[in-house]
């Protein structure tokens, strides 16, 4: 997947590292991206990072690449009128 010109999700980043249970300083440590990097992943400050960027993060957090640039899926909860 060749994401160069594609947008990455933010709330996927807190999203995988709250499941890991990782700060963002744990994450920084494993991951060797800065903390204020990820931060930025994770306010949308930062949206299209480089792809090793990703790749990095998304090696220590168990998650495929492509699971950063697929917004999240919301239950649909039908209601009447």
């Amino acid at each position: 997947m060749d994401n160069t010109n594609e947008q990455i999700v933010p709330e996927r980043f807190i999203e995988a590292r709250v499941e890991q249970g990782l700060t963002q300083m744990k994450l920084s440590e494993i991951s060797g991206i800065s903390r204020p990097t990820i931060s930025n992943l994770e306010k949308g400050l930062l949206l299209s990072p480089r792809l090793e960027t990703v790749s990095s993060i998304a090696w220590v957090l168990h998650k495929p690449k492509e699971f950063f640039y697929v917004p999240v899926q919301r239950e649909f909860i039908p209601t009447t009128v």
